[in-house]
């Protein structure tokens, strides 16, 4: 079974509302409006499963829709000493209602790992949790609690 459809069975199993998966139009406008490309595990994802509705999973996980997707930058304040931190990061989850994000790094390149950053809004900037995108997912699916 795939990582995709594991994800989706955990969250049908916890009774959580999923998306169905965007349309390749949708992640082509999105590529087109950030000026990026993106990898084959991110568009696999998003047109398997387009993140959950407005609600948490039983680990206080939320896994954003592609149209609530951001920029780091433009999620966090001035305030956050750690806002410009993460260069070509965009927030895709988070963890009890923001406490604290989770950024993949998308270019130019569809190769790219997109490794997967925690965004604390605190100096230092947080750490990488994972080298790629899949590898991030993979662990979350396997236990939700070691990506914290």
């Amino acid at each position: 079974m795939d990582t995709w459809t594991r994800i989706i069975d955990y969250w049908k199993s916890c009774d959580l509302s999923i998306r169905p998966g965007v349309s390749p139009t949708a992640i082509v406008e999105f590529e087109r409006m950030h000026k990026l490309l993106f990898p084959d595990t991110l568009r696999s994802y998003f047109v398997s499963v387009d993140g959950m509705e407005d609600e948490l999973d039983p680990d206080l996980y939320r896994f954003w829709p592609l149209c609530d997707v951001r920029p780091v930058h433009t999620e966090l304040s001035d305030s956050n000493p750690d806002r410009f931190a993460y260069p070509d990061c965009f927030i895709f989850a988070d963890h009890c209602m923001s406490c604290w994000d989770y950024a993949v790094k998308i270019n130019q390149d569809p190769n790219q790992p997109a490794p997967v950053f925690r965004v604390t809004g605190d100096d230092p900037p947080s750490e990488q949790m994972s080298d790629s995108f899949a590898e991030f997912m993979q662990i979350y699916v396997d236990n939700p609690l070691s990506i914290i």
